[in-house]
C-alpha cells in the first residue's frame, strides 16, 4: 500500500501491527522527516499522528505495550535520549518528564525497527549506540524511569547495538556490530 500525498523521500522504518485493520508506520530521518502514521481501515487510508518539529531529532523506531500505550526513541538532543510516547493511541504524542542522559553522539540505528521493544507491564529495552559505549536502556514503569547497562559488543562512530529482542522479561539478546562497513 501507499499513504497518500507522501514522496518517496521518507524512509518507512518500522511498523507495528495492532489487528488486521490497525497499525502504525514510523519514517525515520532528521527533523520532520520523521513521522508516525495510523491507519484503522487496514491501510486504505493514513492519519498524520506526530511530525518531528526538531531539527536535531532524528526518530529511530517505535514499539507499543498495547493498542493504546506507545513509545518511540530518537538519537540523542542536548545530552538525553529523546523520547516520544502515547497513551491514547497515538492521538497525542508526547515527550516524557524524564529521559535516559545519553553518551556524546549516542543513538539508535534505523535500519530495522528493532532498537527498541516493549513488552506487557510497562517494560521496555532500547538498544543504542554510536558511542563510547553500547548500551541497552531499560524500563519497567512505561517509559518513566530509565536504567542503562553497558554491553560488551563494539562501540563507535556507526558501531553499537542495533537490535534488541526479549523472549521474556529476564531473557533477551542485543546483537549489532560495524554499521558503516
Amino acid at each position: 500500500g501507499r499513504v497518500p500525498g507522501v514522496d518517496s523521500t521518507l524512509q518507512f522504518r518500522d511498523v507495528y501491527g495492532v489487528d488486521a485493520s490497525t497499525a502504525y508506520l514510523m519514517s525515520a530521518g532528521n527533523g520532520a522527516q520523521s513521522r508516525i502514521y495510523k491507519t484503522t481501515d487496514g491501510g486504505r487510508t493514513w492519519a498524520l499522528q506526530f511530525t518531528n518539529t526538531e531539527a536535531e531529532a532524528f526518530y529511530d523506531c517505535m514499539d507499543f505495550w498495547d493498542a493504546r500505550h506507545g513509545l518511540a526513541v530518537s538519537d540523542a538532543v542536548g545530552g538525553h535520549v529523546r523520547l516520544l510516547g502515547t497513551t491514547d493511541g497515538g492521538a497525542h504524542w508526547a515527550q516524557p518528564a524524564t529521559s535516559p542522559e545519553a553518551q556524546p553522539g549516542e543513538g539508535g540505528f534505523a535500519a530495522s525497527g528493532t532498537c527498541l521493544v516493549a513488552r506487557p507491564g510497562g517494560r521496555a529495552w532500547i538498544g543504542m549506540g554510536n558511542a563510547p559505549e553500547a548500551r541497552v536502556l531499560r524500563t519497567t514503569d512505561y517509559g518513566m524511569h530509565w536504567l542503562a547497562a553497558v554491553t560488551p559488543l563494539p562501540a563507535g562512530n556507526a558501531i553499537g547495538i542495533t537490535s534488541v529482542s526479549f523472549r521474556d522479561d529476564r531473557n533477551g539478546a542485543a546483537m549489532g556490530g560495524n554499521v558503516g562497513a
